[in-house]
């Protein structure tokens, strides 16, 4: 049996053969039982990794490629359509040939996940290709990763470079210019592309001819040199940071017909603006709208400045890398951050602002000290310390990533509320005396009036190094289970998508949290 398949502008192709489609079958079981992370490649989001970087995974995995490398080679194709698919599933072996790297000991975890994740969105062409020379409909969610998987292409000559030396030379940053030129017979040596799809790949041709001037003023924190130039050593994390973000920046120019940060906003577009840093941001928000090619349409897009945010909630924002020594990201918010839909709840509102200016540095790096100082400090005004700002952090993050193992739903309890407002009290004034001891005394004590189920939980999750001074985020993550319990987990698939949460999806995660927090108010005297 041999199947038509029909090209997007409507003329007929030749048909695939069984033999190819049964070749897929079997290249897809072989990646879901061998590739060395695992996770769902058939859309947003991706539920779980499974990270097996042993040897003998590794091996496993190769062993895989040069089989299925191998079956590519002694398959006949029977018609031009098998000719192409063939050709499709040897360039994806290949690939995985080139980036599968993990023999040397000096790369880090992250970048192997960042390499890997990579892997996983180019596996998503081969679903679409298929499905097109099926002549079948083809998933929406198929197109994007598609799209994100040329993305990858291009950042992988990039990638190389790291791969095999750890760091990455600044000539290697100044010749960056040249993988633009991959981009330009894309879509004349591949399967034809949608319109919107076809300008976004143009875009980001755009965007790369100017990366030798994005990327080294990207990593902010590095000592400059005598003329002033950021100096960029050691980018292996960091090169495969600024991939992912350009993938992002393309994903949402597919879903929403925006931009990503634009390739004509440089330094210099930030350091020699004048004014404070709110005068700053507008200018660029300006800069951008007026160099963005119609993509952002100034009277229908208005934002709002936020620092750096990774969450669903924000999925269409616009992220601008921080430039200079210090200087940390920024995403541009739309005006619907704030609609009231939003703001039903004051603590709701609270808790995201919370994370916003949490995570201006990746990682638990922002303090409640520089919060204050910056332009967002009417955001801080209602925390006066640092771990309750550290914990409600917690409590809000959760919101937008999956639950941690550990964190399995507690029963709520009175005495476990009031050992939550004690924390900040307690290791606030520690923290001053300098005499730890006493706090873990008094929270050690406080916990013995719990419930014996929950008090076995929380000395489960604590670490004895760190002590109590766990606690804030113990209980944040204690608040993301009994939040999402109430949800039920047929609703955490939109919690954690990566567009932005449907109404029903909102209005449970109000309602659930105003319960929660209504419960805390009624349970606590005073």
């Amino acid at each position: 049996m041999m199947t038509s398949i029909r090209q997007d502008n409507g003329h007929l192709l030749p048909a695939v053969s069984d033999a190819c489609q049964r070749l897929l079958t079997d290249t897809v079981s072989q990646f879901k039982l061998h590739q060395p992370i695992q996770a769902s490649v058939w859309g947003p989001p991706i539920v779980s990794e499974v990270e097996d970087l042993t040897v003998g995974g590794v091996l496993a995995w190769r062993d895989v490629l040069s089989s299925t490398h191998r079956l590519i080679d002694q398959t006949k194709p029977l018609t031009s359509g098998d000719s192409v698919f063939l050709s499709e599933l040897r360039i994806w072996c290949e690939r995985e040939h080139q980036i599968d790297s993990y023999d040397d000991p000096a790369f880090s975890r992250r970048l192997t996940t960042c390499k890997t994740r990579l892997q996983l969105i180019a596996f998503g062409l081969l679903p679409f290709v298929i499905g097109r020379l099926m002549n079948s409909p083809v998933d929406p969610v198929l197109m994007e990763q598609r799209c994100r998987t040329f993305c990858s292409w291009v950042l992988d000559a990039l990638r190389r470079h790291t791969d095999k030396q750890i760091t990455v030379h600044r000539d290697d940053l100044r010749n960056a210019a040249r993988i633009s030129d991959v981009l330009d017979t894309l879509p004349s040596e591949r399967a034809p592309f949608p319109a919107t799809v076809a300008a976004a790949l143009m875009r980001l041709k755009e965007l790369l001819r100017d990366l030798s001037c994005l990327m080294p003023v990207t990593f902010a924190g590095y000592p400059e040199n005598g003329h002033g130039q950021p100096t960029v050593k050691g980018l292996t994390i960091e090169t495969s940071v600024l991939g992912d973000q350009v993938s992002e920046a393309l994903f949402r120019t597919l879903k929403q017909a925006k931009i990503g940060f634009a390739a004509s906003c440089k330094a210099r577009e930030w350091s020699n603006t004048k004014g404070s840093v709110e005068m700053k941001a507008k200018h660029l928000c300006q800069t951008i709208v007026t160099r963005s090619l119609g993509l952002i349409d100034p009277p229908e897009t208005e934002f709002i400045l936020s620092p750096s945010l990774v969450s669903p909630f924000v999925t269409d924002g616009l992220l601008l890398p921080g430039w200079g020594a210090g200087a940390s990201d920024l995403v541009l918010l739309p005006r619907s951050f704030e609609e009231p839909s939003f703001r039903q709840s004051a603590k709701i509102e609270r808790a995201l602002r919370t994370l916003i200016g949490h995570e201006v540095w990746p990682g638990h790096g922002m303090h409640l000290k520089s919060a204050s100082k910056s332009c967002f400090h009417q955001l801080f005004s209602m925390y006066r310390s640092q771990v309750s700002f550290e914990g409600w952090a917690v409590w809000a993050e959760g919101l937008a990533w999956t639950l941690d193992h550990k964190a399995e739903a507690l029963p709520i309890d009175p005495a476990f509320h009031r050992l939550r407002r004690l924390i900040p009290a307690h290791l606030t004034l520690s923290n001053r005396s300098g005499q730890l001891g006493n706090a873990e005394q008094k929270l050690r004590k406080e916990m013995q009036t719990l419930p014996a189920a929950l008090n076995n939980a929380l000395q489960r999750f604590l670490d004895p190094r760190l002590g109590v001074s766990q606690l804030p985020y113990v209980i944040g993550f204690i608040e993301i289970g009994q939040c999402l319990e109430r949800l039920g987990r047929n609703r955490l698939s939109d919690l954690l998508s990566m567009g932005p949460l449907s109404p029903k999806a909102l209005s449970d995660l109000q309602l659930a949290q105003v319960s929660s927090l209504h419960a805390e108010t009624d349970s606590v005297p005073g």
